[in-house]
């Protein structure tokens, strides 16, 4: 068994378990989802609800025999934070790229902001990343993004061990937003 553990500071927001694995939280406005990518970072799969097993509970099936289990809890933590736990099994060993808990952050809230990873620090551009798609990618204890001044979006992370995080600019491939990816201690 594998876990990720996350406080998501966002003072004063609201958190939905969705069932299929995901979280909602409203401030800043943010859809975190399970997710493995497999097959060369040709195919992705998303968690999907299970109905004999507790809430929070999801499936990640990736091929035949291939499935990963999961679950997810939420709850209230200090100063108004959001403490996020995330578990992962499978009884064979996965051949995947990735597996991952994954957020599209709109570039229209983050685009001219910055980010800082324990004691790095960079600025989140405006204009689309083509060469340079990774602004981020390393192990760290704490992760930071906030949107340009006068934008209202902050977004905390604090690990409880080093975790595998990556920011990388996705609009190259057409659409509109940064893609944040958290990995399971252990892997990245």
């Amino acid at each position: 068994l594998e876990a990720l553990a996350t406080a998501l500071a966002a003072p004063a927001a609201d958190c939905v378990v969705e069932v299929d694995g995901g979280i909602s939280l409203t401030r800043p406005a943010v859809h975190f989802r399970p997710v493995v990518h497999a097959f060369n970072w040709r195919e992705t799969f998303a968690g999907k609800p299970v109905r004999d097993r507790p809430a929070g509970a999801f499936d990640i099936r990736i091929a035949e025999g291939q499935s990963l289990r999961g679950s997810v809890s939420a709850e209230a933590a200090e100063g108004g934070a959001v403490r996020v736990a995330y578990a992962f099994e499978s009884d064979s060993d996965l051949e995947v790229d990735a597996r991952c808990v994954s957020a599209e952050l709109a570039a229209t809230a983050i685009g001219g902001g910055t980010w800082t990873a324990d004691d790095k620090s960079g600025a989140v551009p405006r204009d689309i990343q083509r060469d340079k798609i990774h602004l981020f990618t390393g192990t760290v204890k704490h992760f930071r993004i906030e949107g340009p001044a006068g934008g209202g979006f902050a977004l905390d992370l604090a690990f409880d061990e080093p975790t595998w995080i990556l920011l990388q600019d996705s609009r190259k491939w057409g659409g509109e937003a940064f893609t944040l990816r958290i990995a399971p201690p252990g892997d990245n």
